[in-house]
Parts: structure tokens; sequence; C-alpha cells
């Protein structure tokens, strides 16, 4: 799990490669967490200094994921054998959700693309 998050940092600016499912998911889950702590954070201390504080860390954060979350849905489209492009459709409301859900189901495409071989099968290889 810790691997996945790494790797959503290391490659945050690289969109010519895949990502399976597992590595889509891991970064959502733990920077959603990571948000829900500044959040209530913020709430909590609201009154006081350190209120201003959490809330200038969560548009910190907010923004330094901006890039990296971008590039991971174009690395998982790509894992699926589509465009990157489609990432546009994730600006869209309630389309995103959509688009999220079925990047989670559906597996990626097996062996080689054209944009590199399946991550699960590489990772299975080396872990062995």
């Amino acid at each position: 799990m810790i691997e996945a998050y790494k790797r959503f940092w290391t490659k945050g600016v690289t969109i010519d490669e895949r990502t399976g499912r597992f590595d889509f998911a891991i970064p959502y889950v733990v920077n959603f967490f990571i948000m829900f702590v500044l959040v209530f954070l913020m709430n909590f201390t609201a009154e006081t200094n350190f209120g201003v504080l959490s809330a200038g860390l969560l548009a910190l954060f907010l923004l330094a994921i901006l890039l990296p979350s971008i590039t991971l849905v174009i690395r998982r489209f790509h894992d699926m054998g589509v465009s990157g492009w489609l990432v546009i459709l994730t600006f869209i409301p309630y389309v995103s959700f959509i688009v999220f859900f079925i990047q989670l189901l559906v597996p990626g495409t097996q062996g080689y693309n054209k944009w590199g071989y399946n991550p699960v099968e590489e990772n299975s290889e080396t872990d062995s």
C-alpha cells in the first residue's frame, strides 16, 4: 500500500505508462484521509490561528495533488486501453463519479498495449 502511494508521487508527471486498479485506488483513499484530517482540524480550530494554518495546509495539499491526480487518471485510462484525453470527462459534474467507478471496476488490458505492459503482470513477475 505504501509503495502504491509512493508511485503516485514519483510518477506524478508521467503520462506515457499504465496504472492498475490498486495503484489507482490507494492514492484516492490516502488523500481523502489526509483531507479529512485537515478539514477536521480546520473546523475544530476555526477561531484560532491554527485554524488559518490548517486551511492553508489544506489549500497547499490540494494544489500539490492536482497534477499527480490528473496524470494518475490518464495512466489508468491507458491501462484500460483507451486514450488519456478522456480525462476531460472527469471535469464534468456527475459524469466524473461514473468515470471514477468505471476506472475502479474495469480491469486493464492483458499483456502489452501501446502504453506498455500490464502493470499487474509486471509487478507479479518482479515480486517472485
